[in-house]
């Protein structure tokens, strides 16, 4: 690395003079310009290798620091770690669904065919007494039938008559059409099925192939043929990232914005923490129970929620100071008229604040922007100064 700066510098007319101390484990190299000197470039760069490979087994025990100039070392802004309590705000997104607590299965209360289905398409929006199909069934027929033979023949057992009655009821025949079956002493052949419900229809699959209901298919008595969700009652589903997932509690006040509207802001809270598992990850979904009576809120419609967590207390050091390596997290630690790369530990980032796990103390200085001071080729080759007691 050090061959390759010295073919910079001399394209640049430059040379580079190295001044190499050890003291206490680390090796300082020390810059500066001067002319016509090149031939101790090249002493000092082959005691440097021979240093090196005499220290070989002990390689993993140096730290390289950058030393620099008293009027170069001033230009560099330097700040301490602050002990602070920081509010914690957590950004999701999200969606609208359908609140499935009250959801609605529309059975069959008897085996039979469906003859006509008014309902035609999936999503169709249904009040409460909208016919939803018709249905032929000879359990009705005979149950029809035993009505008007009482009629006829014994209109003197009542409680007979009655019973046979509140069974049609049961069935679910309406009394107005009990009352033209005994009018017309005449059987309907074909019954209608009314909704009990308001809400927008969803089709159940009839088998394992996911076909749902047509006329002319036949169902079985206590078969589910529609299931009715309430638009008024949604929740919002929220996406929580796996790094935010621990500080996710339910009760937690969110706030609800919405792209399609503009200015438009809901309040609520955590009502229900639901862990999942997708693609060898473990995720989290929160849900918000919403009141839809104004249909604002469309079922698929896309949000962002801010999640106010509890506040997070510790030490904390600008984002810019953290030089993030992959495996290590370093920052400058300056020391005299040098700068030291050290391995930190890091948590949480608010706000433009990384808390500090380890690594630092409250009276440590570093610098405030480490990618000012680092060279991203030479420096991840460079071993780092571990906190005290770690190896």
């Amino acid at each position: 690395m050090l061959k390759q700066i010295m073919k910079e510098r001399w394209r640049k007319n430059k040379y580079l003079s190295l001044t190499l101390a050890k003291a206490e484990g680390i090796w300082i190299v020390q810059e500066k310009l001067f002319r016509n000197n090149f031939l101790l470039v090249v002493i000092v760069f082959s005691f440097f290798i021979l240093s090196c490979n005499k220290s070989s087994t002990n390689s993993s025990d140096l730290t390289t620091s950058l030393q620099l100039k008293n009027d170069s070392i001033s230009l560099i802004k330097t700040t301490k770690p602050v002990f602070k309590s920081m509010p914690n705000e957590i950004h999701a997104p999200g969606y609208i669904d359908y609140d499935t607590r009250n959801a609605n299965v529309i059975a069959s209360r008897f085996s039979g065919r469906i003859e006509k289905l008014y309902v035609k398409y999936e999503y169709q929006h249904i009040q409460k007494g909208d016919k939803l199909f018709e249905i032929y069934s000879p359990e009705i027929v005979t149950a029809q039938e035993n009505l008007i033979y009482l009629l006829n023949h014994d209109a003197q057992a009542k409680d007979l008559i009655q019973s046979t009655k509140q069974k049609l009821l049961l069935l679910g025949l309406t009394e107005e059409e009990i009352n033209l079956i005994e009018k017309n002493n005449a059987v309907q052949r074909n019954v209608t099925v009314y909704s009990l419900y308001t809400g927008h229809v969803h089709a159940m699959a009839m088998d394992d192939q996911n076909e749902i209901f047509k006329e002319g298919m036949y169902v079985q008595k206590g078969q589910a043929i529609f299931n009715v969700l309430n638009p008024q009652q949604v929740w919002a589903v929220i996406n929580i990232y796996p790094d935010d997932a621990s500080k996710i509690k339910e009760g937690q006040n969110v706030d609800l914005s919405f792209s399609d509207f503009p200015g438009m802001i809901m309040k609520g809270e955590i009502n229900f923490i639901q862990p999942y598992y997708q693609n060898g990850i473990n995720l989290m979904r929160a849900r918000v129970y919403l009141h839809n009576e104004e249909h604002h809120m469309h079922v698929g419609l896309l949000l962002n929620a801010n999640i106010q967590a509890e506040s997070d207390s510790g030490m904390w050091i600008p984002q810019t100071a953290v030089l993030d390596l992959g495996m290590n997290k370093v920052v400058w630690l300056k020391q005299g008229n040098s700068f030291l790369a050290h391995k930190i530990e890091t948590g949480n980032s608010i706000s433009g604040l990384t808390k500090i796990i380890s690594g630092l103390s409250i009276n440590d200085e570093i610098a405030w922007d480490s990618h000012y001071i680092s060279d991203s080729e030479s420096f991840v080759n460079t071993p780092l100064t571990l906190p005290k007691g770690e190896k």
